[in-house]
């Protein structure tokens, strides 16, 4: 029996190694299958992944990466990490601003002796024209106080040129510092494509800070040594004019985007504010005006479209009020305030109709008088999901209990909305969610006729005219399941003359 058990054991072991085998093979390629997925470039999931070294300066990648890069933040977190962390900051931010080399620009402000000179207003005194006219005693004093002042002048030049030398090493320091970090901000990818730059050696041999920031400009708008230069002037010009503020967006972020790509058109050697044909000289020499009227005409229409209104309408009044430069055209969209409602219909300007039954304006509803006849609200209108107090009864803050009545405050029956004892919060802008039958009407488009109550109602004064305010307790306050609204205006209706 154990021989037996022994043989049965051994030709079983082959099976299980076949089939541990062929698992074997099969991870083997569900392994190799993995490789090759995470082997696939995933250039979005690695560019949302990618974060520099300092998390106050914003990250770059290249534009196969992530479209997304806010070049003109980067630039602005860069100067601003320097002007808190570096020595002598001044000699470096203010050129780089200017889009200047800070080295180039503090090699210019190197002492010299006649700067000095006239800095502190010194001179050396010249003899007089008439040299045989100038006796011992004056030609004494006059070369003595020449010879003082050419040592003053000598001795501040020595102990500025030791500070100027000390600087210059500083600053050739800090160029190196900045360049790092600049790099240690750029993804994986993008240092790769920098490094393929024909200059890119030199310019990290001299730490070429300016040359480092526009060629990282270029490279993340997909612009490199191998570009086609037509090609990229006319995309570079063309995604200038597609430019346009997003609904949603700050114009802190849409300012950026606008400086990034006037800065980018300019780099590749195209401008969007040299119009040759245009014989105004005025218009010529003044670009930052066309840079200004861009910037308004690109924003935003939902948020300031009455604002463009009213500069049209200024200029049909002979006042021009259109801004004269980017500054001040950005300092308009930013200090604006839209006094005239808009004219777009929006949940606040909408009116709730109850559609359940009740006193309604004309038409049929689905339990009594609705609105809208058999369109919207009319026959058949679409019910949406009870409240949770729905089918209960309760009875309002005033004690009483009234048979047919919904409370829309907390969907209970059996009171008012404003004896509702335990109102329920609902967001104005959620009308479908927690309420019985409406119906979303606009509200400057209504006029309730019913001859069954003891007054008509419009809101739309084109409707009606003579419109004079009510005497003294004439005024009327008009209930609904909803609240209650009071008429201190009467009008004559101009539809209905016999109303």
């Amino acid at each position: 029996m154990s021989s037996q058990g022994n043989q049965e054991t051994d030709t079983a072991a082959p099976n299980n190694a076949s089939e541990t085998s062929d698992n074997n093979v099969v991870d083997s390629r569900r392994s190799q299958r993995d490789q090759d997925v995470r082997r696939q470039p995933t250039y979005n999931r690695s560019s949302t992944k990618f974060k520099g070294k300092i998390e106050d300066i914003e990250s770059l990648t290249t534009k196969d990466e992530s479209r997304k890069n806010n070049f003109t933040k980067f630039k602005s977190d860069v100067l601003q990490y320097v002007l808190k962390h570096f020595t002598h900051a001044v000699d470096i931010v203010p050129a780089l601003k200017a889009g200047n080399d800070p080295i180039a620009v503090f090699n210019k402000t190197a002492p010299s002796k006649t700067s000095i000179k006239s800095r502190l207003g010194l001179s050396i005194i010249a003899p007089p024209s008439d040299a045989e006219g100038e006796t011992e005693a004056a030609k004494f004093i006059r070369e003595g106080t020449n010879r003082d002042t050419e040592e003053t002048i000598a001795a501040i030049w020595q102990a500025e040129i030791k500070m100027f030398v000390q600087k210059t090493n500083e600053l050739h320091t800090n160029m190196a510092k900045l360049w790092s970090i600049i790099k240690d901000q750029c993804s994986h990818s993008l240092q790769e494509e920098l490094r393929a730059e024909k200059d890119f050696d030199q310019k990290e041999k001299d730490y070429n800070v300016l040359w480092l920031l526009q060629t990282l400009q270029q490279l993340t708008s997909g612009i490199n040594d191998t570009s086609n230069r037509y090609y990229s002037l006319y995309h570079t010009i063309k995604d200038f004019y597609k430019i346009c503020q997003g609904k949603d967006e700050t114009l802190a972020s849409y300012f950026e985007r606008f400086e990034t790509a006037v800065n980018l058109v300019d780099m590749t050697g195209g401008s969007v504010t040299n119009f040759e044909l245009i014989h105004d000289e005025e218009v010529k020499t003044k670009p930052h005006i066309t840079l200004g009227i861009a910037f308004l005409e690109c924003a935003d229409s939902h948020r300031y479209k009455n604002l463009w209104k009213e500069l049209r309408n200024d200029l049909a009044k002979g006042v021009d009020r259109y801004p004269t430069s980017l500054a001040k055209a950005n300092t308009l969209l930013r200090c604006w305030t839209d006094t005239k409602p808009s004219s777009t219909p929006n949940p606040r300007n909408l009116q709730l109709l109850q559609d359940s039954g009740g006193r309604g304006g004309g038409g049929r509803g689905t339990g009594g008088r609705g609105t809208g006849g058999r369109g919207s609200g009319g026959r058949g209108g679409n019910r949406v999901r009870s409240n949770h107090n729905a089918g209960s009864t309760l009875a309002g803050t005033d004690g009483q209990t009234h048979d047919g009545i919904t409370c829309h405050a907390c969907g209970a029956e059996g009171h008012y909305a404003p004896e509702c004892p335990n109102p329920t919060p609902v967001s104005r802008y959620i009308f479908h969610q927690d309420l019985h039958n409406f119906t979303l009407q606009q509200l400057r488009k209504l006029l309730i006729l019913d001859t069954g109550s003891t007054f008509n109602s419009s809101c739309n004064p084109d409707l009606v005219e003579n419109i004079r305010a009510c005497e003294d307790g004439e005024g009327i306050r008009a209930y609904s399941n909803s609240g209650s609204t009071d008429y201190n205006h009467d009008a004559d209706v101009t539809l209905l003359p016999a109303m």
